[in-house]
């Protein structure tokens, strides 16, 4: 929505009284403007339908803006640890070809003058990838999973699949509403790391194809389904490079875990 304000005001600000009585001799101000980002698989429930100044303002040399947003919340899912379902398997996913473009310059030109970028998944609600256990059966044990660091690259390629397990996730519909984040982070070692830029997955756009009751455990093909993830890597508002990857989900029974992470894997292990 275009801001209802005079054309003139572009070009200057105005003096402090009602209306609009603009200075020529003073450089314009574009402070004044609203912000507004919907998280992935939700643009449509948050749109703008109010977008003006505030013409009575008068303490200052430029006017505010005021907007108003028509807001429909989403359906919230049903993560719980104690979530089964009919056929006991448990949504794995495992992330491919994963890499990053044109990343900015974090550390300091006497320690190098590059980044050391990793990218760390997290997810909200907490819960579906946050590990208490120390046990690495899936490759990362405690926290959050997350690839190795490459030293000294902006545009790095990690070659290594990484593998996502998904908890108190029974169906499809336990996963309205939840986002997980690929946060990229430049590795200090001597200091806290320090964020790059984060990207949002809606994690329900993952598994949209497959339930499961198709994962049939008498069947030699795992239903699974595949998503290309290519997007712009934000922090504040700004872009801070690209970031690519693959990600294959399924529904796979514990017993077979080993076998089905393989059938998962396979793909990009033979290619190397």
């Amino acid at each position: 929505l275009r801001c209802s304000l005079h054309e003139s005001s572009l070009l200057c600000k105005v003096t402090r009284q009602d209306g609009y009585a603009y200075n020529a001799k003073r450089t314009p101000s574009y402070t004044d403007r609203v912000l507004w980002k919907s998280a992935d698989g939700f643009e449509s429930n948050l749109s703008p339908i109010c977008y003006e100044p505030c013409p009575d303002f008068i303490t200052s040399d430029h006017k505010p803006v005021r907007c108003a947003f028509s807001i429909k919340p989403n359906k919230a899912g049903n993560i719980n640890m104690k979530n089964t379902n009919k056929t006991n398997r448990k949504l794995y996913m495992v992330v491919s070809g994963l890499s990053c473009t044109d990343l900015p310059v974090m550390d300091l030109e006497i320690l190098g003058g590059s980044s050391d970028p990793y990218v760390m998944f997290m997810t909200d609600p907490k819960d579906i990838l946050w590990h208490d256990s120390d046990k690495k059966k899936n490759g990362y044990g405690h926290g959050w999973p997350k690839t190795k660091h490459l030293s000294k690259n902006l545009n790095p390629v990690w070659k290594d699949p990484l593998l996502l397990e998904m908890n108190g996730v029974a169906c499809y519909d336990d996963l309205a509403g939840a986002i997980m984040y690929a946060v990229v982070f430049d590795y200090d070692r001597n200091s806290g790391d320090d964020i790059i830029g984060t990207v949002q997955i809606n994690l329900q756009r993952l598994c949209s194809s497959i339930s499961p009751a198709e994962a049939d455990s008498r069947s030699k093909r795992r239903p699974s389904h595949k998503t290309d993830i290519s997007a712009p890597i934000f922090r504040n508002g700004q872009v801070y490079g690209h970031f690519k990857c693959k990600i294959e989900a399924a529904w796979v029974n514990q017993s077979e875990f080993d076998d089905s992470v393989a059938f998962l894997w396979k793909t990009d292990r033979t290619k190397r």
